[in-house]
């Protein structure tokens, strides 16, 4: 006795997620907020997870920091990891708080993305400069 034959039915489930790591690093404050811009920027986290602490140079007037990942993953707080204050990541969606939300194509599939941007240019040398993504 044996199988004559097998029908898979594929479900998806969100595993693909698991292997998007959160992009971040420096832009111009005017850079259009685009899925060009996220994938652009100079830096990862760790796969799978908002979660991340870095540190990483703001210099420049017109330089302001942004930090991408996928919706899926929930709201971030930002936590200046020096002064220990929790905020100043609002600047994307402003006047309004938060983030904006950008679709990101990765492997074909479209990705809705929470983008954040820093409230401020110019936060100085990644030496005090420090973040903890919560």
């Amino acid at each position: 006795m044996g199988f004559s034959s097998v029908t898979i039915n594929a479900v998806r489930t969100g595993s693909s997620l698991l292997r998007i790591a959160p992009y971040y690093g420096t832009a111009d404050v005017s850079s259009v907020q685009d899925e060009n811009l996220i994938l652009g920027l100079q830096f990862r986290g760790v796969g799978g997870t908002r979660l991340h602490t870095f540190a990483i140079d703001n210099l420049g007037m017109s330089n302001s920091m942004f930090y991408a990942y996928p919706k899926q993953f929930g709201l971030a707080e930002f936590l200046d990891v020096k002064s220990k204050f929790v905020g100043g990541w609002d600047g994307a969606a402003a006047p309004a708080f938060g983030p904006v939300e950008v679709n990101v194509t990765i492997g074909g599939e479209v990705i809705p993305f929470y983008l954040y941007k820093t409230d401020h240019t110019n936060l100085g040398a990644a030496s005090i400069n420090e973040w903890k993504v919560l």
